[in-house]
């Protein structure tokens, strides 16, 4: 198996739990193109969920992406990867929803460029 290794200048990252049946948890989340460089500067990400995870971005309401994380399957891109980058916008807020009986625990890395 092959190593790669990414170099960035903005790590944003996020570890923590979510309850039981929660719907729409907000995380300050945010690359934007004012403060951190943006979408458009991802070199990898890595988004991970102990249980199945609804991502919506930007708002819980209008989200501009949902991204659906299946229990314990890591979200993994970087610029190698031959599929296209799953964030699509500036990202300002995170929104979770986990819809299972069960706590979980979140892990949420980006690496900037």
């Amino acid at each position: 198996m092959s190593k790669s290794s990414f170099v960035g200048r903005t790590h944003i990252s996020f570890e923590g739990g979510i309850a039981a049946n929660t719907d729409n948890q907000e995380i300050d989340f945010g690359f934007q193109l004012n403060n951190a460089g943006g979408f458009n500067q991802i070199q990898s990400l890595l988004f991970f969920c102990t249980s199945a995870l609804t991502i919506k971005t930007n708002s819980s309401s209008s989200p501009t992406q949902t991204i659906a994380l299946s229990a314990g399957v890591a979200l993994i891109w970087n610029i190698g990867s031959q599929t296209s980058c799953p964030i699509t916008a500036d990202v300002t807020k995170l929104f979770l929803s986990n819809d299972t009986p069960s706590g979980a625990r979140v892990e949420m890395r980006v690496l900037l460029q």
